[in-house]
């Protein structure tokens, strides 16, 4: 509570050049149990995020939010970076076939279709540690 009674509140602003809307109102979602949380978009590239304490004080600290905010551009960034190998991942993982060595997943391994024995077998191998 403030000085005149009414709750106390917090803003911020985030410059959309550098975070995206997405990020923002995850984050402020985090905020969203102890505070009252009013995003307003000023300009085109700059948001507002407002932060009311709500009656019985909460757990989290309103000045943590850039902090969130940043945490969650930073996690969409990652998951756009890896977004191809975790589509490889569940396709592999879902599909019937091997997507990526399709002759050494299903292949007999008397038949050597990798030819890893022979690797072995060549002179020098037990020096170089089997390679």
């Amino acid at each position: 509570m403030s000085e005149n009674g009414s709750p106390a509140s917090t803003e911020f602003e985030f410059d959309l050049k550098l975070f995206r809307l997405s990020a923002i109102k995850k984050a402020a979602y985090r905020f969203a149990g102890p505070f009252s949380v009013e995003l307003e978009q000023v300009s085109d590239s700059l948001v507002r995020v407002k932060l009311t304490q709500r009656q019985s004080p909460g757990q989290l600290d309103s000045s943590c939010l850039p902090n969130e905010v940043l945490d969650q551009e930073l996690r969409e960034t990652v998951a756009e970076e890896t977004k191809s190998v975790r589509d490889l991942l569940l396709a592999q993982a879902f599909s019937g076939l091997s997507l990526v060595d399709p002759v050494g997943e299903s292949a007999d391994y008397h038949d050597d279709p990798l030819v890893i024995a022979a690797r072995q077998m060549t002179p020098g191998a037990a020096a170089n540690g089997g390679a």
